[in-house]
């Protein structure tokens, strides 16, 4: 019977720091007219960037899309870098990856601009 329970507590522990980190994934979808070279992610307030696996370009209008995956433990939020085959860049920041489960860079864009005008 003891041995039991400090299996079970040993399970407990184990789930418990499990749980603690966990993988979340966010659709990139490519709604605007101009393609995207490449994302790179940053957790909000590090400075280190990271490229994300888009598996290539991303081409514009819807054809672009790619499914990407944060691991995160008591960090969600991220800023993401998204670079155009341009030059053009935008930054999002404070993306919760573990809720935003589709970002779609062209509305992004439009409301990028229409606060710039405000």
């Amino acid at each position: 019977m003891r041995k039991r329970f400090v299996m079970l507590l040993t399970a407990m522990a184990m789930s418990g720091a499990a749980s603690a980190s966990q993988t979340c994934y966010v659709d990139i979808i490519n709604d605007g007219q101009d393609s995207v070279a490449a994302v790179d992610s940053s957790a909000s307030g590090q400075t280190a960037w990271t490229p994300l696996n888009l598996g290539g370009v991303l081409q514009g209008g819807y054809a672009g899309q790619a499914t990407v995956s944060f691991r995160t433990d008591q960090r969600r939020l991220y800023n993401l870098l998204v670079r155009f085959v341009d030059g053009r860049i935008l930054e999002i920041v404070k993306v919760d990856v573990c809720r935003q489960r589709a970002l779609y860079i062209g509305r992004t864009w439009a409301r990028a601009i229409q606060h710039q005008e405000h």
